[in-house]
């Protein structure tokens, strides 16, 4: 379901969550050395302490020279997160941070980091809305989530985001399941104001 790159003193890792319940939910990760052309090795961490229950997006980051990830479980919406320690290579410990919320089956995840407070925008599959949970100058506080809504239908079955900032504005991308379509939400400026919302339908076939 979720799948992110990072690189760690000049070493490529590659992390992979997926599974669809407790007993086949797990974490994967790809070690490929100093090049992503090599052949990576594989490594299984399992479902660690058991707390991934169909596991959806990816977020790894580092914070204060630990690394860290987040995953959400789709049928519990709950938060998870993954503690390395100052080596990515570690067996992580897993903490289940709960539903901060209104999550209902969280899919996609994009943090924004606006100079000064770290955001995560989650996409909620069964309720069709969108989630921002605000954590402040560290993503290790704890969250504090806004739900933005579902804008007037502009979602079908959403799957996964991406933010992006241009010429100062921010502007997000939905994938929709449901009719294959995309959505455009325009931030105005300001990240954590409610964006609008426009379905750009199905224009390239997808």
């Amino acid at each position: 379901k979720g799948f992110e790159l990072v690189n760690d003193n000049g070493n490529w890792y590659g992390f992979l969550t997926g599974g669809s319940n407790a007993v086949t939910s797990d974490l994967i990760r790809f070690d490929f050395g100093n090049s992503l052309a090599n052949t990576p090795t594989v490594v299984d961490l399992g479902n660690l302490a058991g707390l991934l229950i169909n596991p959806q997006d990816l977020f790894v980051f580092n914070e204060t020279g630990n690394w860290y990830a987040f995953t959400t479980n789709g049928f519990t919406g709950n938060l998870i997160r993954l503690d390395f320690g100052p080596a990515i290579t570690n067996v992580p410990a897993l903490v289940n941070l709960g539903n901060p919320g209104t999550l209902s089956f969280p899919t996609g995840m994009w943090p924004v980091f606006d100079g000064t407070a770290w955001h995560l925008f989650i996409i909620n599959r069964l309720s069709q809305t969108l989630s921002r949970l605000d954590f402040g100058a560290s993503l290790l506080n704890p969250a504090v989530e806004t739900n933005l809504g579902g804008f007037a239908g502009a979602f079908n079955s959403p799957r996964d985001i991406s933010i992006i900032k241009d010429c100062g504005n921010y502007y997000g991308y939905v994938t929709n399941e449901g009719d294959n379509s995309m959505t455009l939400l325009t931030f105005n400026g300001n990240i954590t104001a409610a964006p609008s919302a426009v379905n750009l339908c199905n224009f390239a076939g997808f």
